[in-house]
This record gives C-alpha cells, sequence and structure tokens, in this order.
C-alpha cells in the first residue's frame, strides 16, 4: 500500500516485467496484468511472508541483471517467470542470464508503509 494521494498499483507489464504505475496514478496499466498476485505469511508467528505471482501461467519471479554479469552484485530488474518469456524482453537479451527468486516481505499492520514507489 502506498499513501501517496491518487493512488499507486504494481503490475507485471505486457513484457513480463516487474512494474508500477506512477504516483498520483493507479490508472491504466495497458497491457499488463494486475491479478495474480499473492501474500502468504510463511512463519508461525505471521511476520514474515511470501509474495508470489500466478497470473499469465508464472512459475513465480526471477531477476535479470541490468550490467555486468551474471553472479555480480546489482542491480537486478524483476519479472514474472512466465513460459515464453522473450529473450529481448531482458536485459541483455538472454533469459538464460536470469535467476529464480523468492520474494518475502514482512508483514506491517501501522497503516500504509510508503508514500510512494519509484
Amino acid at each position: 500500500d502506498t499513501e501517496v494521494p491518487g493512488g499507486q498499483s504494481v503490475y507485471i507489464a505486457s513484457s513480463g516485467a516487474l512494474a508500477f504505475t506512477p504516483a498520483h496514478s493507479a490508472g491504466s496499466i495497458g497491457k499488463g496484468t494486475s491479478t495474480g498476485f499473492s501474500y502468504k505469511n510463511n512463519t508461525v508467528d505471521g511476520t514474515l511472508g511470501r509474495f508470489s505471482f500466478k497470473g499469465l501461467g508464472s512459475t513465480g519471479f526471477i531477476a535479470c541483471p541490468l550490467n555486468g554479469k551474471p553472479g555480480q552484485p546489482g542491480p537486478w530488474q524483476v519479472f514474472a517467470d512466465v513460459k515464453g518469456l522473450k529473450d529481448s524482453a531482458v536485459p541483455h537479451g538472454k533469459v538464460s542470464e536470469c535467476v529464480g527468486i523468492d520474494v518475502l516481505g514482512a508483514t506491517y499492520e501501522d497503516g500504509v508503509a510508503a508514500w510512494q514507489y519509484d
């Protein structure tokens, strides 16, 4: 959740990339999708959970290096791990350079956790 007036939404772009609508606009996501996301507590005390995305036939998330070589420090771009993800959609043009990732988050119940995402 964000607090920025007008809202903001997370979605998977038509390229497969994880994306956010601009701040102050929870509006159009074009040919992307915002359905298929879920969060499930994975700890006994409920303080840590796993985000997942099962839309578009996805099996989860992958991260692709933006520069440098695979295995080197980031930055990385996150994509939905969808069957048929094209090399041309990812940085460096090689899906084979991407790695599967788990996306974890702490449970936050004290109001809104962020003003906006960039």
